[in-house]
């Protein structure tokens, strides 16, 4: 009985000793008492602290990922604020080996219209479309109303290595600048939004009346690049501008030319056309421009322009055009 017992008690396990319960609400934290209990306020308010510091390092975190830090340009990025400054109001299109990029603004709207990323290098922001897609992503930004700018490579790498600049960055020249009513070329082939694709140049003068009595004469020449068709007319307009909503809908143009100061019914009827699906790209004349308010200057424009053309002989049947129409 004995070896019986001594037996059994080696095959039985000791229970291991179980610790006091903790309670459920007890929570060490420095500063505080470990027998302390928090409320929970006080878990709610340490939880907040907790979450608005992590959201402060994570936002740092991202803005040092994301935004460009500055320092000191390199040969191509020099070039590109050269060619921003002088084409500030396009989008530019700069070809950089096999592919053509966006930098700074112009890559973020790039990035929102055409749906490619965009991310930081050196200074700028950095967009980039392949060469043999240009045609389409250059059709899918002019048909969002915006000005495209082409700018490419003027010599080839192998000219380059032999040349006494090689240690320069490529020449880059503005070659074409496209928007709705200019983009008739044959590799940016017309899926417009307007069938008739004309560009269209507005005049007009005041005839007096304010009001429901205000009357204008206008001046109107629509040109299609694609085929070099021209139509041109005057008319006198009342308040509800009916003769001009008339053309306009008939012709339907594609992108309209108007003075930088417009009747306010004549700016309404615009703006209500640069508005929604297919809308018209508007481009205002500078606030400086005289040739649309002066018509001696018009005419040595247009005298000088011709006399230095293959089309010399076309400038008496212009200079007979109407006077606002010039």
């Amino acid at each position: 009985m004995k070896r019986q017992a001594t037996i059994s008690s080696y095959f039985t396990s000791k229970k291991p000793k179980l610790e006091a319960p903790q309670p459920k609400n007890k929570i060490e934290t420095k500063g505080l008492k470990e027998d302390k209990v928090l409320s929970a306020e006080d878990r709610k308010e340490l939880h907040e602290q907790f979450v608005e510091r992590l959201g402060a390092v994570e936002q740092a975190k991202r803005q040092r990922r994301m935004e460009p830090i500055p320092q000191k340009h390199s040969p191509l990025e020099l070039q590109v604020l050269e060619l921003k400054a002088r084409y500030p109001d396009c989008l530019l299109l700069i070809e950089v080996g096999y592919k053509f990029r966006f930098f700074g603004e112009d890559a973020k709207i790039a990035s929102r219209i055409l749906h490619i990323a965009n991310m930081v290098d050196r200074n700028f922001y950095v967009a980039s479309i392949p060469v043999h897609r240009l045609s389409i992503h250059v059709q899918k930004l002019v048909n969002a109303g915006y000005k495209v700018g082409i700018v490419r490579q003027t010599e080839t790498a192998a000219l380059k290595a032999i040349g006494s600049n090689r240690n320069q960055p490529f020449e880059r020249k503005l070659t074409q600048m496209l928007t709705k009513g200019t983009i008739v070329d044959e590799m940016y082939e017309p899926v417009m939004t307007h069938a008739s694709g004309y560009l269209m140049c507005l005049i007009e003068e005041r005839r007096g009346g304010n009001g429901p009595d205000d009357r204008v004469y206008t001046g109107m020449v629509a040109v299609q690049p694609s085929t070099g068709d021209i139509i041109y007319d005057t008319f006198e307009d009342t308040f509800m501008r009916n003769e001009l909503e008339t053309r306009l809908l008939h012709i339907e143009p594609s992108e309209i030319l108007v003075p930088h100061v417009l009747s306010t019914p004549t700016e309404k009827l615009i703006k209500h056309l640069s508005t929604g699906e297919g809308a018209v790209r508007i481009e205002q004349m500078p606030l400086n421009d005289t040739l649309s308010v002066d018509y001696n200057a018009a005419v040595t424009f247009i005298s000088e322009f011709y006399s230095k053309s293959e089309k010399a002989e076309t400038l008496p049947a212009i200079l007979e055009l109407p006077d606002i129409v010039m």
